[in-house]
């Protein structure tokens, strides 16, 4: 009789952790779902405002986050020349439109862990 309880107890323990990771999951993906997403937000470039600032902003690297047939690339822009640093395949079905057409316009920055951290965003 005590070997049958312990049974049960240990079923209902184990069905119990199931439960809440499975509510814990839904929580979080229902909350990320009403957020709208990575860029609803006002994404910031930088902007040359004189040319002495536009020679030196030609001259600093860039980071842009495209997309391009279907795949969410990463790119390095330095002194005119692009070189491709990462490129991931994405679903754009779970992202709204407005996202996906400034993605495919690309979203510059100056640091490339403001790059990564919105390709992050859309791949995880």
């Amino acid at each position: 009789m005590e070997k049958k309880k312990l049974i049960y107890r240990y079923i209902i323990l184990s069905a119990s952790y199931l439960f809440l990771t499975a509510l814990f999951f839904a929580a979080g993906y229902s909350i990320g779902y009403r957020s709208g997403g990575a860029l609803s937000e006002q994404v910031s470039a930088m902007v040359a405002a004189s040319p002495a600032a536009s020679e030196a902003a030609d001259e600093m690297r860039r980071y842009r986050v495209i997309l391009e047939d279907g795949e969410l690339r990463l790119y390095s822009d330095e002194n005119g020349i692009s070189r491709l640093i990462s490129a991931e395949n994405i679903s754009e079905s779970p992202f709204p439109a407005r996202d996906i057409a400034i993605l495919k316009e690309g979203v510059s920055f100056e640091d490339q862990n403001d790059a990564f951290a919105l390709m992050e965003n859309f791949l995880s």
